[in-house]
């Protein structure tokens, strides 16, 4: 339906953390997909979360009401935890499967995409067999030279304001972090330490 209507030069790039909640099915209709899958640290991602949820309808909410506002945060925070688990749901479905299963994703930290963008974007299309060219190069870096990082603004947001501490998060989470955040096969598309199918972290 969208190369019917707009046909992208080389392929569709989509991103959205929805799809989270869908990787079976999405693969399953797109089989030849290729997934990017960026982990950040989740005492990064809850505050960030919770923040523009927050102000996507703080006119809703009266200044005093701060049930509905707790109840909000509450629900955000839920929704991060199973994101979390049925990302480890679907790689550790994979990692059954076969090792070809791995070869249409792509792990990454967020911290080494923003310290080397230019190099990860170069091992993503190495990984997926995609064409690079000197165009395309010179293309990201004027990007990257011409729109930095808080170029529109910062997004500012803590975990306190929100009753969340780092330690709460590395124990809630622990298995998602030493997978994807502390293991040197970070960037690799495959790894041999995936939880077992029935052993999933449970909700904040």
């Amino acid at each position: 339906m969208l190369n019917s209507l707009d046909a992208p030069r080389s392929h569709w790039l989509l991103k959205s953390s929805v799809h989270s909640f869908y990787l079976d099915t999405f693969l399953r209709h797109y089989p030849q997909a290729k997934l990017i899958m960026i982990h950040r640290p989740l005492d990064a991602v809850l505050p960030s979360f919770c923040r523009t949820q927050l102000t996507a309808v703080n006119g809703f909410f009266d200044e005093a009401d701060s049930i509905s506002r707790d109840r909000l945060m509450k629900r955000c925070i839920q929704c991060i935890g199973k994101m979390v688990e049925f990302i480890m749901k679907f790689r550790a479905h994979r990692h059954d499967q076969s090792d070809q299963s791995h070869n249409n994703i792509f792990d990454v930290t967020y911290d080494i995409l923003i310290k080397s963008p230019i190099e990860t974007v170069r091992r993503i299309y190495g990984h997926f067999d995609l064409r690079w060219s000197n165009e395309f190069e010179a293309a990201m870096e004027a990007w990257i030279r011409e729109n930095p990082q808080g170029k529109q603004g910062r997004h500012t947001y803590s975990l306190s304001e929100f009753g969340l501490t780092h330690e709460d998060i590395e124990a809630q989470y622990a298995d998602y972090i030493n997978l994807f955040l502390r293991s040197s096969a970070t960037d690799c598309a495959q790894t041999n330490q995936l939880l077992p199918t029935n052993e999933q972290p449970e909700s904040l």
